[in-house]
């Protein structure tokens, strides 16, 4: 019985791109005028469990039972998706009590997400041996990755009076790396019976790939250029619960536009596959070893040309409010929203515990995303003006490594100027 492997299904192997909340701004509401390191990643989905995904990262094999964990959680919508950032960002003033506060940062990111139905996880893990008679559905796949580097120069207002508005703005260079994004539209695949042919049924899908060329994905390939902009607003208030404060960050709002050596490929067809005939297994000629080219399959199934293409970065959009009780214990309400990412609204709680003048410990739970709820704890520490930070948003998927859905790290060490 033959396996079906079509590039749109393998592509979902790439979805473990190794997110907190990427946000530069709020490394100067933390600390004001500093340099900061920061490095993290998140990973998350509705029904994948961690044990698929960490086979993926990690190497290994996955076996039917770990397989199977997941199929039973699959809807008849699935999303995953993750991240990670790599950056340094500085905060600094050209001259003393000035309200003008400079910031400038260099950052890798790199994004994939996914929507699938069960039908295409179940061909992807399982082949089409179950669809024997019966039509698979692999309509509105949608997956994007996404790979940049940026330069990015902004500025804070800030006239240091704690109960005065701060807001803060930057743009940024962006050079694409890698990109690839992947649509199915209505897609249909039948395995007749006897498994003697399987069918298949595409109409508007699409596929993209930046230069696809040797060596071409490396970093230091210029494969797109793009321009984003950052925005952030810190609007306090006086509040008979405490002291309080309402944050805005935008971030990622902007594009990229990769070169015209960008391959696309569109698929538009109904194909029947009845496999090879040969009469003599070995004299097999080469129009045989033609007809049994996974090229010649895409050939028959898809039409591709090269032209350079603008696509949206997934734009963030955060609003969360925070109250200070007291001196020991404060709260956070939160939100985000990530757009064109294949992603659901995000809310989120955060109790602060100041347990010393130096350490605080943050307890994180949230709900959507790429995923269902999550858990997580941050740590930090201050060593005269330095600050180290290290936290999970998603701390089960260390505690239930193979069991839980999402996991997610990330660090970060300032020093305050």
């Amino acid at each position: 019985m033959k396996r079906i492997s079509i590039f749109i299904l393998v592509a979902l192997s790439v979805l473990v791109a190794k997110a907190q909340f990427n946000s530069d701004f709020m490394f100067y509401e933390r600390y004001g005028n500093s340099v900061n390191l920061n490095a993290e990643y998140g990973i998350n989905s509705n029904a994948v469990k961690n044990g698929v995904f960490n086979n993926f990262i990690y190497g290994g094999f996955i076996d039917d039972n770990t397989k199977n964990d997941s199929q039973k959680k699959l809807k008849l919508n699935n999303i995953a998706g993750g991240s990670y950032n790599l950056g340094a960002t500085v905060f600094f003033s050209l001259k003393p009590g000035s309200s003008i506060h400079f910031m400038a940062g260099l950052k890798q990111t790199e994004l994939a997400n996914a929507a699938f139905g069960k039908d295409a996880y179940n061909l992807m893990f399982y082949g089409n041996k179950m669809y024997q008679g019966q039509t698979a559905d692999v309509s509105n796949l949608s997956i994007n990755h996404l790979k940049y580097q940026e330069i990015k120069l902004g500025f804070v207002w800030d006239n240091g009076v704690d109960t005065a508005i701060k807001v803060g703005a930057s743009v940024s260079y962006l050079k694409g790396q890698t990109f690839m994004q992947a649509t199915t539209g209505d897609a249909y695949i039948y395995t007749a019976a006897d498994a003697s042919q399987i069918n298949f049924n595409m109409h508007s899908a699409n596929l993209m790939l930046s230069d696809t060329g040797k060596g071409k994905s490396s970093l230091g390939n210029f494969n797109g250029n793009g321009f984003s902009i950052d925005l952030f607003a810190n609007l306090p208030y006086t509040s008979p619960l405490g002291k309080s404060k309402l944050f805005v960050y935008i971030s990622n709002l902007g594009a990229i536009k990769w070169n015209s050596q960008t391959v696309h490929y569109t698929a538009d067809t109904n194909y029947a596959f009845r496999g090879v005939v040969s009469n003599n297994l070995f004299q097999i000629n080469s129009q045989t070893a033609q007809n049994i080219s996974k090229d010649s399959l895409v050939q028959h199934l898809t039409k591709n040309g090269k032209q350079s293409f603008m696509n949206n970065l997934p734009m963030t959009l955060l609003i969360f409010h925070n109250v200070r009780f007291t001196k020991l214990f404060g709260l956070t309400l939160g939100f985000r929203e990530l757009f064109y990412a294949n992603y659901k609204p995000y809310f989120y709680a955060e109790g602060q515990f100041f347990i010393t003048p130096s350490f605080t410990a943050t307890a994180h739970l949230g709900y959507g995303g790429y995923g269902q709820l999550s858990g997580g704890l941050n740590l930090q520490y201050q060593i005269k003006k330095y600050f180290i930070r290290l936290g999970s948003n998603a701390i089960q998927g260390y505690v239930l490594p193979k069991q839980s859905l999402g996991q997610g790290l990330f660090l970060s060490l300032s020093k305050k100027f």
